[in-house]
Parts: structure tokens; sequence; C-alpha cells
């Protein structure tokens, strides 16, 4: 009894997750056609650089990450970004990653990527054998069917650690190198690729189990109030947009009645 109503409350706040997301889509007007992701806490330095731009810009709670988005943090920050299927990712401090991801004929994202090229980045991703999500380092990538973990980029290797699972699963990823060659890795474990092109694969310990969950944000304590907020935010943004549109259209039309006029 206790299990199920654990497993109610928990897709009834998973529920609310993606549905806020859905919400702050619409608002956004045209963010429910392109957008894969969303910024839903900063702390700190935290910007985005969209696909059309060369620039970044400050990244605040309730920014929309169209595909090809970067974001990146700065010192002693984070981030933390929701996806529209309810998946989080968290930016350590100094981290940069690239969000990616492919649309089907319906417009729906699959086959979602996030490249990490420095920093550490914790994930809490949802479990899916057909879709799993890929993370990628500057010399490996990793199929990931759901679970918590982490991608660390080193001076040395880059590593890919699993603390967590909600699938059965014993192992749930598996880890391709760049120059070819592909290592299995399970809970409980610690995949590093080499700058040489070699696996160094081994268990992780109970206290570096504790030091990685501590940088995964975990997808239920997205909070209620966190939601509400965003969605109020993304509301009075849409509400100062209509403003300003109409702001524009009746100078317009003053410019408009002053030209007949003369």
């Amino acid at each position: 009894m206790r299990r199920t109503r654990i497993a109610i409350a928990t897709i009834a706040l998973l529920a609310t997750v993606i549905t806020a997301f859905r919400f702050a889509s619409s608002a956004m007007g045209t963010a429910d056609e392109t957008s894969i992701a969303i910024v839903v806490r900063t702390s700190g330095t935290a910007e985005v650089k969209s696909p059309s731009s060369s620039a970044w810009s400050r990244a605040a709670r309730g920014s929309k990450l169209d595909a090809q988005t970067s974001v990146r943090t700065g010192k002693g920050s984070n981030a933390i970004v929701l996806f529209n299927d309810g998946s989080v990712l968290r930016l350590d401090a100094q981290t940069e990653a690239k969000i990616l991801g492919t649309r089907t004929a319906d417009g729906a994202y699959t086959q979602k990527q996030v490249a990490v090229s420095k920093g550490l980045l914790g994930f809490d991703v949802k479990a899916s054998a057909s879709q799993p999500y890929r993370f990628s380092s500057p010399t490996a990538s990793a199929a990931i069917k759901g679970t918590q973990g982490t991608v660390e980029i080193g001076a040395d290797g880059d590593l890919f650690s699993l603390v967590s699972s909600e699938s059965d699963t014993a192992e749930i990823a598996d880890v391709t190198l760049n120059s070819g060659g592909t290592s299995p890795l399970a809970i409980g474990e610690e995949v590093r690729a080499t700058r040489a092109g070699a696996f160094e694969r081994r268990r992780l310990r109970a206290e570096e189990l504790r030091a990685l969950a501590s940088r995964i944000v975990e997808r239920r304590s997205i909070r209620k109030q966190d939601l509400e907020d965003l969605r109020f935010k993304i509301r009075e943004e849409a509400e100062e947009r209509r403003n300003d549109r109409d702001e524009r259209r009746r100078k317009l039309e003053e410019e408009r009645k002053q030209r007949q006029g003369r």
C-alpha cells in the first residue's frame, strides 16, 4: 500500500512538471514549436546562447532552450534545466553544455542529446529503452536508458557515472569512444574515456556515490512552488510583450492618421 501511494504521488508530481512546461511553452508564443527545455532555476552566473546568435545572454528562470542552444555557468554558480518530458539537468559551476534533439514529423523531440564540453553535469532522465538520452563529451558518448548520473570533463579523460536508476536492467548505459569501441556502464559504476582512446571502468565507493548524488537534482524535487513561480513569471512577461505590441500598434495608427491628415 505504501509503495502504491509513493508511486501515485510520483506520477502526480511528474504530471505537474510536464504540465508546467507545456504552459510555459504556450505562454512564450513560438516556444511550443521550437523549445526542447526551459531553465527552472539559476544561482550565480548562468548564460545561454541561441543557435541564431554568437553572443551569450543572461539565463533567467523561464528562459526557453531551443535545440542547438548552449548553456554555461560561472564560478560558484549552477543552473537547473527541465526537459519537456520531465527529465532534469544540473549544470555545476563552470560547466558548459549544448542541448540537442531530433524532431519527428509530428513535431515532437526524440533522440535528445546533451553535449558537455566542460565542467560537471548531473542528470535525472526518464527511462526509455527505445529513445535513450545521449550524453556526449570531447572523447566519448553514452546512451542512457533512464537513470541518475553525472558527466564530468577532465584533463586526462571524461567520466561517465551512474548513481541510481528506475530501471530493473543491470546495465542501462553504453559508453562509446569517438575513436571506436564500447563499454557497458552499470549502476554504481564509473567509466573514464581517456584522451588516449581507452576505457577505465570501476565500481564507485559509497562515499563517492554520495558525493555524486549531491550534484544531481531529482525530477521529484522540482517543487510545485518553483513551477508556480515560474508560471507567474511567464504570465508577467507575456503581458509585458502584449502591452509592448499594443503600444507599437497605437503609435503606428497615430502616425497613419497624421499622414492622412496632411
